[in-house]
């Protein structure tokens, strides 16, 4: 999946499509060496709180992955975004890009806290 998410990522970045990960995580060495070793290049929060954490709780997850897709006014416009959908609605939002292959994927996690406690990039 995070091979992909980099691909979508490279494409629509400059074209103003970020990423923010929220981790569940709880151990900080874990999550900070599971972003090097993914070599993950956007922004990762986490308040180390896991499900109990203010980013869970506000969105009342209760399992991951997870996503929203949150527009330039901070508006939900979905929730669990397959892969495959995403690029149509990058494609059709910012433009076409150098993508050919289209994925389907599991969804993943991504939206801001507004109080992380820990913040890796």
């Amino acid at each position: 999946m995070t091979k992909q998410m980099k691909k979508l990522f490279a494409a629509y970045h400059s074209k103003g499509f970020n990423i923010i990960s929220i981790s569940l995580d709880t151990d900080k060495d874990k999550w900070v060496k599971a972003i090097k070793d993914d070599k993950i290049d956007w922004t990762n929060a986490s308040d180390l709180k896991g499900y109990n954490g203010y980013v869970a709780s506000f969105y009342g997850l209760n399992y991951v992955p997870f996503n929203l897709l949150i527009d330039e006014h901070s508006q939900i416009i979905g929730k669990n975004v397959i892969l495959n959908d995403l690029q149509i609605i990058l494609r059709e939002r910012l433009g076409k890009s150098s993508l050919q292959n289209s994925y389907r994927i599991s969804p993943f996690l991504s939206r801001s806290s507004h109080k992380p406690l820990c913040v890796s990039r």
